[in-house]
This record gives structure tokens, sequence and C-alpha cells, in this order.
């Protein structure tokens, strides 16, 4: 399990949201009806590429706070399902810009969603601590990870993860808000990204509820 969180950050894969369930969702020119905390309605599954190739499946809670194009996120990742046994917490900020309008569904809008503030990772379990420890020293943080402790791997990139140093990561999103849930774009089920404009999704995933 441990392993196959070398996909976790960039591979926030979903369920897809057929659109004909989602009935107008609108979304202002100005990225303000995003404004707010957003937090999933329950644990969450999703398929990710595990070391040997096959895709198997990782569970997930999300809270997003969005603020006038700015996106700050905590991911927390469990060991199964039920979300019962955290493993650790991705967090990460940056920007949302809307790029032109969707055709998944009725009020949707494209948008590139860059990820250049920082992305910070805290070990819950033991496990994980070990798995990030595993890195040569200076390729993911600046010091020995810690259950509990945070660090920001921006700078230093994240060998065992993937993540390159000063590494801005841009996704190619698609958006929505309808009956105050966000509607993010649904990831490819084969496990790959959404970091070119091609596989910008062309369904929605499973909402988030406004928190706030």
């Amino acid at each position: 399990m441990i392993v196959s969180l070398k996909t976790f950050f960039k591979s926030a894969i979903a369920l897809t949201i057929p659109t004909s369930l989602c009935s107008a969702p609108t979304l202002a020119a100005d990225l303000s009806e995003l404004n707010g905390n957003w937090e999933s309605i329950s644990c969450e599954v999703r398929p990710q590429v595990g070391q040997d190739g096959k895709v198997t499946e990782w569970w997930l809670t999300r809270k997003i706070e969005m603020k006038d194009g700015r996106i700050v996120a905590d991911f927390t990742t469990y060991a199964g399902p039920g979300c019962d046994v955290p493993l650790q917490v991705l967090g990460f900020a940056g920007s949302v810009t809307k790029v032109g309008e969707s055709d998944v569904t009725v009020g949707a809008i494209n948008a590139d969603l860059k990820v250049d503030e920082y992305v910070r990772f805290t070990p819950i379990a033991d496990g994980f601590a070990r798995f990030l420890n595993s890195a040569p020293a200076g390729t993911c943080g600046a010091a020995k990870w810690e259950v509990g402790t945070t660090q920001n791997v921006h700078v230093t990139g994240c060998s065992v993860i993937g993540l390159k140093p000063n590494d801005p990561t841009v996704e190619f999103e698609v958006l929505a808000v309808q009956d105050d849930k966000l509607y993010f774009g649904a990831r490819p089920v084969d496990g790959t990204f959404i970091t070119s404009v091609e596989k910008r999704p062309h369904a929605l995933q499973v909402p988030l509820k406004r928190s706030n």
C-alpha cells in the first residue's frame, strides 16, 4: 500500500458522475462561486497505478478552500475502505485560472490548476514516515520524517513520490458548482494524469459539499 502511494499526489482519480445527473451547475466568470470551504461527503475510493503497473484502489477524504482563484487543499489517505486508518495528509496550494467554458455540463468551466505555492506531507502512520525516509538525504524534505510532523517538499521535491524540485504541477481541470456542491473533473480510470490539455476531463467526479 505504501509503495503504491507514489502516484498519490498527481493521481486524484475519481468515480465518474454521469452528466445527466448534474442539472445546470453555474459558475461565475470571476470564480467567486468557488469561494468557500469544501469537504468530502464520505470516504472516497480511487483507482491508481501501483508499482507493479496494475490498477489498484486507495481511499481518501478531501478538504479544499477556494478563495478568489486560490486553492488550498488537504487530502488524507487511508489504509482501506471506510477511511478508518489514516496514513498521511497531503497539503498543497496554488492558483486556479479559468480558460474557457466546458461542454461537460451546463455551467461548467475549463480551468488550469497550478500547484506552485507548497506541497506538504504529514505522515500519520510509521510506515509512511519510513517510506519518505527511504529517499536519499535532501531529496524529499530537509529533515528526517517523523509521525505527526509536516514538511514542505516543493523546493526539495520528493524522489520516492516522483516530485521534482521546484517543479509546479499543472492539472487541466473541469469545475462546476451546483446546490452547494463543488465538482472537479473525473480522472482517467487507468490511473494516468490530467497534466496535458488533451486529458482534460470529459465528465465529473463525486462532489465536495460546502462546509461553511
